[in-house]
């Protein structure tokens, strides 16, 4: 079961893979507030990375004026912290700083919020909620966040932990009865348990977070998307290899043109595509015939 800097990392790799590039890192070497100016870390050589620019601390870009050797640290912009529209944090000792990072975890941490975003509602998280006939027989509640119902379980009376499912309800998400759209058939019992089984919109992970969050905790997806979830990151980043190559960025982006021709990171793209086109389309498959969502059923 991965995590969200799993996925980053993973990206990352491929595609400094199509690119043959790598990023300078060093440590912490004390805490910093949200506020700090100066980051002290353990390796100020600019031979190892060093220099003017920008680093990046967990999921903050922060914006380097220059490098403080005396005081073995980065010395940081007035506006230098929450930089590209990251958020400001304190940070611990130990963490790694990414020195120049040419994709930055953040950046990619985004992108993974837009593949979750735009497999949707092709892809659905599947949740589960229990509840009870409510006292006046009515409508069940269900979670706010459920876009349709896939099986609804009821508790058999007569042995424990055994759930029997119903072949008889109705689930009108627009129901002016906020919070309780599910209706079920049969003769139920006030207090019986109910077992929802209901879709969702994958959840996204917070960007001001940590990289440790938890795939299948936080999307509500199954573990074996989440090599459909870094291609589809790779796929929307690919195309980006091609501007760094562009001639008015570094003079050897010329002079490497031959080896290393523009439309390289296209051409990734365009692979990148289709294999996660085609996985798409498996788990796609997969979760149709397992968890089908039911948006009307009678029993009839």
């Amino acid at each position: 079961m991965g995590n969200l800097g799993q996925i980053v990392e993973f990206v990352k790799h491929s595609l400094a893979g199509f690119d043959a590039s790598k990023d300078s890192v060093a440590a912490l070497a004390s805490p910093i507030t949200s506020t700090s100016l100066t980051v002290p870390i353990d390796d100020t050589d600019v031979q190892r990375g060093a220099s003017r620019g920008i680093a990046e601390i967990d999921m903050e870009i922060v914006r380097v004026s220059g490098v403080d050797r005396d005081a073995g640290a980065l010395v940081l912009y007035p506006f230098g912290r929450g930089y590209r529209g990251t958020t400001a944090a304190a940070h611990s000792a130990g963490v790694e700083v990414r020195l120049n990072p040419e994709w930055p975890a953040s950046t990619v941490a985004r992108e993974v919020n837009g593949v979750l975003t735009e497999i949707y509602p092709r892809l659905y998280a599947v949740s589960t909620h229990e509840t009870v006939v409510p006292s006046d027989l009515g409508a069940i509640d269900v979670p706010e966040e459920a876009v349709g119902i896939i099986a609804v379980y009821i508790e058999d009376r007569l042995r424990d932990d055994q759930w029997v499912r119903l072949d008889t309800w109705r689930f009108q998400r627009d129901s002016s009865d906020i919070g309780r759209p599910l209706r079920i058939g049969g003769h139920q019992t006030i207090g019986d348990a109910v077992r929802v089984v209901y879709a969702h919109r994958p959840g996204l992970f917070n960007l001001e977070g940590g990289l440790s969050q938890d795939f299948e905790t936080v999307t509500g997806l199954n573990p074996g998307v989440e090599d459909l979830i870094r291609l589809g990151v790779a796929t929307r980043m690919a195309p980006f290899i091609d501007v760094a190559r562009l001639p008015f960025v570094v003079t050897e982006a010329k002079a490497d043109a031959g080896a290393r021709p523009a439309t390289g990171g296209a051409s990734a793209a365009r692979l990148l595509y289709s294999m996660f086109q085609a996985r798409l389309e498996q788990e796609v498959a997969a979760l149709h015939r397992d968890h089908p969502i039911r948006l009307h059923f009678t029993g009839r």
